[in-house]
């Protein structure tokens, strides 16, 4: 996602989300939530972009497990609901139509902590 929002300001794309860019390169995605709350369109193409990729993704997991629930963590999460509602809006297109809508989607409570946290416990074993 960081290397799309900077691709976007080198094309000179008119955003806030683009102005926003600090001079340095990385961790463009933490000011992604911020540039929604604007209705900036460069980050809602973004998002629904990365929803739809994570949405493909998914869907591999939905058809082999069939899980009744997805946690959504990791950094990503910090977009927070649109990043869940963009996700759970595009998983039905890319489910056969045995799976419905799919399993339940919710935001991880640790937010971006979800992954060294998992990391630590299974380690721990």
């Amino acid at each position: 996602m960081d290397a799309k929002i900077r691709r976007l300001k080198a094309e000179g794309t008119p955003s806030v989300l683009c102005e926003w860019i600090g001079a340095n390169p990385g961790g463009e995605a933490k000011i992604l939530a911020r540039a929604l709350a604007e209705n900036d369109a460069a980050a809602r193409a973004i998002l629904t972009e990365t929803a739809e990729d994570l949405a493909f993704a998914l869907s591999h997991v939905v058809h082999l497990i069939h899980p009744e629930m997805i946690v959504l963590g990791g950094g990503l999460s910090l977009i927070g609901e649109p990043l869940r509602a963009a996700v759970a809006e595009a998983l039905p297109r890319f489910l056969m139509a045995a799976f419905g809508t799919g399993p339940q989607l919710k935001l991880a409570a640790l937010g971006e902590d979800a992954v060294p946290v998992g990391a630590l416990l299974l380690a721990r074993g």
